[in-house]
């Protein structure tokens, strides 16, 4: 079937007064034509299924367990634990205040070791033993005279960052330059600081009930694990001669193939200053193939 829209089917409005209308022209418009389809009525109407069968699942059944809680007591790594740390007192800082200028003293508590300091301590301890495990990436600590604390910064990129310098005469140029224009601000003096990680043989005078300060144990011997921080004199004194004796000399196998013996002096300078530095002398006889193993394992390098 055929619908046609011609003008025939145009209905034209009427005039009304007032409002003109513009005229239409009917003889021009187009006649469109349309197909029509025609849809027959469906003979049923479909319909959803009656009595569709349900299946039902069996929940599975739930695995029962009668085993304890699995508790870890070995996953521990040396970043998780709280190391010990010796320190050399000075004539400055609080250490002074409870120990005597020139002892080693391990974890801020007590002394492991007394200088021969005339005439206030004619006869001291004799010197520790220890051995040296390896050292940290190397730091670099602010120089602050007089006092503690200062930055400690890991590059020397970050020494430059923080207006810093490793350089004596530079610093000392800056600091020229500032007294006679203030204007121009001093560079901050740093030095290098390196942390070593040590076992330390238990001294004979000290008593170590439940060998709670010394717990390792090796050849009938007893052992600190501690770390030492390293800085101005002390690098100087005592790290570089371990470096130096790593890179060129008896320790070229390894920094335990040999242990150290350890004691101090008290040093002066032109400056009128004077210091505590250490003193190591690389031991007579090489650490036994027993005592290397007994270190790696401690580090948890046993089988390295």
């Amino acid at each position: 079937m055929k619908v046609s829209f011609s003008k025939e089917n145009v209905v034209v409005p009427t005039p009304v007064n007032g409002v003109e209308i513009p005229c239409v022209n009917t003889a021009a418009m187009p006649t469109i034509d349309v197909q029509s389809v025609v849809v027959s009525p469906a003979t049923e109407i479909p319909t959803a299924p009656v009595n569709q069968a349900v299946t039902v699942l069996t929940p599975a059944p739930v695995a029962k367990t009668d085993s304890p809680i699995v508790f870890d007591d070995g996953n521990i790594e040396f970043q998780d634990v709280y190391l010990p740390r010796v320190n050399i007192v000075q004539n400055v800082g609080d250490l002074m205040k409870i120990f005597n200028p020139g002892e080693i003293v391990l974890n801020a508590t007590f002394p492991i070791h007394t200088p021969t300091n005339p005439p206030k301590t004619p006869v001291g301890n004799p010197p520790l033993n220890i051995t040296i495990v390896g050292f940290r990436k190397k730091q670099f600590a602010e120089k602050i005279i007089g006092k503690g604390g200062g930055l400690l910064v890991n590059s020397e990129e970050e020494v430059a960052k923080h207006g810093g310098t490793l350089s004596y005469a530079e610093w000392k140029q800056s600091v020229d330059a500032n007294k006679l224009n203030p204007v121009i601000p001093a560079l901050k003096r740093f030095e290098p600081y390196a942390t070593a990680l040590i076992f330390i043989e238990r001294p004979a005078h000290i008593e170590d009930k439940g060998n709670l300060n010394f717990p390792y144990e090796c050849e009938g011997r007893w052992y600190a694990l501690a770390l030492w921080g390293q800085k101005g004199t002390s690098y100087t004194n005592a790290a570089k001669h371990f470096f130096t004796a790593r890179k060129l000399g008896h320790l070229r196998t390894g920094y335990v193939a040999r242990g150290w013996s350890l004691t101090t002096r008290l040093e002066a300078y032109e400056t009128g200053n004077v210091a505590w530095v250490p003193v190591v002398t690389p031991a007579t006889e090489p650490n036994t193939e027993t005592f290397i193993a007994f270190v790696k394992n401690a580090i948890g390098c046993g089988g390295e």
